[in-house]
């Protein structure tokens, strides 16, 4: 795999040719619409490339215009694996550095009025690595770089690489055809460490940037252009390193280095539009212009050049000549507090007024005069986005447009094209905001779903919370178009930036449970917001120490009907019904939430406090006193009851998805520990519990879930394993399904569990923190093997994925499968499989089956009468024959009136009742399944089988 260590645009003037198709296509475009022949001629046109070094010591070059006319393409097809949208593969590889040198920073002059016809000038920053004897090219690339005493060595070459002539692999040497292709301009160590605090600092380089201008001579009153002057500037945290050059010229001119302060290192830096000055900001927040430096420099080498030249002493020819690295005039502003990030220069602002743009982590907008004598900013553009500003730069438009825009790229994964003359937004995009936040933390635990509301294809919206640079918030996030499609602001707050550099940033609100029902009609969310006052709410302390307040509220939402299924912007999806601060008492944290599947109850879990309560919707207005006291406004939430958790369970911790109802919500299950417990959700007892032990870790996920026929199955899941059992007993009730376990191998984690209920399977996600790789496993519902449908020839692993999956999710709804009217021999098709997953390096991977593959195996799978029917509740003996031929079916009532006759009455009790309704489910599965529609978890009925036959089992 190919590692992209930097990228470059670069725009040259080259001739016209007849070796690529777009030199072809243009010229006939000309020929016609101007009715000139360009045969013959050398018609000079500008090529924009895009130029990309990678830590094999190449260069990949993209041609714009080809980028640019396949936007249409909607997958690309990769060999292992697609990739879709646009995918583009490079029109040639540059072998620069024939040693395999990682490039780390790239750097093309504009020199738009001058044609060369060898090729393109670059000059790339590469890190050496060491050098033995003997070995091969591919043993050096697989080195790592040198580190010796906490040094890493750099060297900065120029290279001149031919134009594109058709050949899809070109070879830099040093010299080729008489012309000097490569050359070294400097070397140097940078050293690498620790501070006190574990944070890595180095004095690598972290921009490197280049600009070119006409070198003039005097003929008599006039002057004409002779060469080009070419700067290239190197910025490193210490100091600033500038290289000169003539374009034609093989002259070698030393670089010169500025040193920084070592208690303000340099933090951002850019050329200005006058080709002279330098801007640099600071970590301090002040931002320094360095005037005249690079005429300065300029200036130095030439007249150093010639006094070399004449052979005469240096000091007779350059005596009024002072070195720039000597004095150095500067203008100094100040107004961020926080390190300056970025700046840049508005490119169609006048060289000699020119516009610079500063940002930082306060998320503001800085525009400065600083030529004027002003020390304040002609103007500020505050609260761009959630995080602070990375980088900015000024958009250059490609046509004979004359409107010029600021790009601007923040932490939350923002990109925002702003007008330069009123600071107006043209245009937003949001991507994930996913990375670490200000403390150095990777965030909260993520959460990755389909949105409820959709019909769960590849085209449907993922909802994801726990961003760390989105606290408070919920993304709905669209794959297809690869942006944020609308949020939902839960935790309200006013961003507040750090005072100081080495000052740790406040704490930010944090959602740590959410749930929606089945439709997505309604949502309960559970957020903390923090507060300066330690003495109200959760007491934390900071990593200096200072403590604060954590204040919860819960929250209840419903769905905005005014908003279309895409969502309006400014619009929010859902709107707030109900909320209670502290819903467990201003000392306690809630630990696990859950909501049933029609909306109507959710349950909260608070370890610290040890309960849980029920939540119930309400239906219908307040009377009589209630309607007194809340003057007929009825809250649309209230809690039903409060439960202690017993005396043996309340010590254990419940995960935040430790909590789940069943289908029709009459069974509620926590998990406590490596315990999970059933309860009755109208009555609030304990119907049974039972251990699920993978080692020492604790149950992470309990989830009720129905795979084809299988109704209310538990899914429980930890760090050591995944399970899978129904609640009728440990081997279940029929022979359609038995209970099942799949335990972690050694040395790796389960990170991550979904249900796939188009392929009745469950996907579990494996982390081994050793190679840092995830690994992404199928397991048939009903057998427990790997892979689809318990065939190990099917999909069944995917593998190599760089880092921690942290959430996942299947594509797909579960269909209603039902017995009535179903043709046995008709065989319908499947969807594709699909798996969306969100890594620790802030990846979104969507993993899908090839269509080839699923069309093979479902055309070589056959299934039969009995596979249909098959049924996963307690079965009912058929009376009268059983020879298996083709009979009418009969309703569930009909063939529960045929089991009374054993009884003398026709009116059974209730303990009747369960004996009849447990009747003939063997444990050797030899009874043929029934064929009729059985009932689902409901009602004190089924409860009261499911803890009888649960305490049976643990019993045996």
């Amino acid at each position: 795999n190919v590692v992209i260590g930097c990228i470059s645009l670069a725009k040259y003037p080259r001739k016209l040719s007849e070796t690529t198709v777009y030199d072809v296509l243009e010229r006939m475009e000309v020929e016609e619409s101007e009715g000139v022949n360009f045969r013959g001629t050398a018609e000079i046109v500008e090529e924009v490339v895009v130029l990309v070094g990678c830590q094999d010591g190449s260069v990949r070059e993209f041609s714009l215009k080809e980028v640019a006319n396949q936007g249409d393409i909607s997958e690309v097809d990769c060999g292992p694996y697609q990739v879709s949208g646009p995918c583009f593969r490079p029109r040639r590889v540059i072998q620069v550095l024939e040693n395999k040198d990682p490039i780390i920073h790239l750097a093309a002059p504009p020199v738009r009025t001058q044609v060369r016809e060898d090729g393109i000038l670059l000059y790339v920053a590469a890190r050496r690595l060491d050098r033995k004897e003997g070995a091969t090219n591919i043993q050096r690339s697989q080195e790592k770089p040198k580190e010796s005493n906490g040094t890493v060595t750099l060297e900065v070459h120029r290279v001149l690489v031919p134009h594109f002539d058709g050949s899809t692999n070109v070879t830099i040497s040093d010299v080729d055809e008489g012309k000097q292709r490569r050359r070294s301009l400097d070397q140097f160590e940078c050293k690498v460490g620790r501070d006190k605090d574990g944070k890595i600092i180095h004095t690598l380089p972290f921009k490197m940037i280049s600009t070119a201008k006409p070198l003039l001579t005097e003929n008599g009153a006039t002057q004409q252009q002779r060469d080009w002057s070419i700067f290239v500037v190197l910025a490193r945290a210490n100091s600033i390193s500038v290289y000169y050059e003539q374009l034609e010229s093989q002259d070698v001119y030393e670089p010169m280095s500025f040193g920084m302060p070592s208690k303000n290192p340099l933090t951002a830096l850019d050329i200005s539009v006058n080709k002279a000055d330098i801007s640099c900001g600071h970590y301090r927040g002040n931002i320094r212009v360095m005037n005249n430096v690079l005429n300065d420099v300029e200036r130095y080498h030439i007249t150093k050049a010639k006094a070399k030249q004449l052979g005469e002493e240096l000091s007779t020819q350059i005596g009024n000549i002072r070195d720039p690295r000597s004095k150095t005039i500067t203008s100094r502003v100040h107004w961020h507090a926080l390190p300056v990030t970025t700046l840049v220069y508005d490119t169609m602002s006048y060289a000699m007024d020119p516009l610079l743009y500063s940002g930082g982590d306060e998320s503001v907008l800085v525009t400065w005069q600083i030529s004027q004598g002003k020390d304040r900013p002609a103007d500020v553009q505050p609260r761009l986005a959630l995080g602070g500003i990375v980088h900015l730069t000024c958009s250059d438009r490609c046509d004979e447009n004359a409107a010029n825009g600021i790009l601007v790229y923040c932490e939350d994964n923002t990109l925002q094209l702003i007008e330069s003359h009123n600071k107006g937004k043209i245009w937003k995009v949001q991507g994930l905001s996913d990375g670490l936040d200000g403390s150095g933390n990777a965030g909260n635990r993520l959460s990755l779903e389909i949105d409820p509301r959709s019909d769960a294809n590849k085209n449907s919206q993922l909802i994801i919370s726990g961003m760390a640079q989105a606290p408070g918030y919920i993304h709905w996030f669209n794959p297809s178009r690869e942006r944020l499609a609308s949020t939902l602001e839960v935790a309200p707050f006013n961003r507040i930036s750090r005072t100081e550099p080495d000052e740790l940033p406040p704490p930010t609100p944090t959602i740590t449970c959410h749930a929606f029902s089945k439709n997505g009609d309604n949502l309960v969310t559970i957020d903390e917001y923090p507060t300066e006052n330690p003495s109200l709410g959760v007491l934390e302390k900071q990593k200096n120490g200072e403590e604060y307040g954590v204040i919860s509220t819960i929250r209840f939402w419903s769905w905005n009907d005014s908003v279309s299924a895409e969502g309006k912007e400014g619009v929010p999806l859902y709107k707030q019904v109900a909320s209670m601060t502290f819903p467990h008492g201003p000392k306690h944290r809630i630990s696990a939430l859950g909501i049933s599947r029609d909306g109507s109850m959710a349950c909260t879990v608070s370890h610290s406090e040890k309960v849980f309560r029920v939540w119930e919707k309400r239906k219908g207005p307040l009377r009589g006193l209630d309607s007194l006291l809340l003057n007929g406004q009825a809250p649309s939430w209230t809690c039903r009851y409060k439960v202690t958790v017993p005396a043996g369970l309340s010590n254990q911790p419940t995960m935040e998805d430790g909590v789940s109802f069943s289908e029709d919500g009459s069974i509620l299950a926590i998990s406590f520990g490596q315990s999970v417990t059933l309860w009755d959700s109208n009555g609030a007892r304990l119907l049974t519990s039972f251990k699920q032990c993978f080692g020492e870790t604790d149950i992470e996920l309990v989830r009720f879930v129905n795979p084809g026929l299988h109704q209310d199955l538990l899914l429980v899941q930890s760090c050591g394993g995944v399970s899978l059992r129904s609640p009728y007993g440990k081997c279940g009730s029929t022979a359609s399904f038995t209970a099942w376990e799949f335990s972690a191998p050694a040395g790796s984690i389960v990170t991550a569990v979904d249900m796939v209920d188009t392929h009745a399977c469950v996907t579990i996600s494996l982390f081994s923190p050793t190679r840092n790789k995830s690994q992404i496993i199928l397991v048939d519902v009903a057998t427990g093997k790997e892979g689809i449908n318990g065939d190990e020839s099917n999909v069944k692993s995917v593998g190599g994925i760089d880092g921690c999956v942290r959430a996942i999710c299947a594509l797909g709804k579960r269909q209603e499968q039902s017995n009535w009217g179903t043709d046995g021999n008709r065989k319908s098709a499947k969807p594709l499989l699909a798996l969306y997953a969100l890594s620790s390096t802030g990846e979104l991977l969507l993993f899908t089956e090839k269509s080839e593959m699923h069309q093979r195996t479902a055309t070589g799978t056959t299934l039969e009468s009995s596979d249909i029917y098959q049924s996963a509740g307690p079965r009912l003996d058929m009376i009268g024959t059983n020879d298996g031929s083709a009979q009418k079916r009969k309703r569930t009532q009909e063939l529960f009136d045929t089991a009374m006759q054993f009884e003398e009455s026709t009116v059974a009790t209730k303990k009747m009742a369960l004996d009849i309704f447990g009747l003939s489910a063997s444990e050797n599965g030899t009874t043929r399944p029934s064929t009729a529609e059985l009932p689902s978890l409901s009602g004190n009925f089924v409860k009261a089988f499911v803890g009888r036959n649960l305490a049976r089992n643990s019993a045996e």
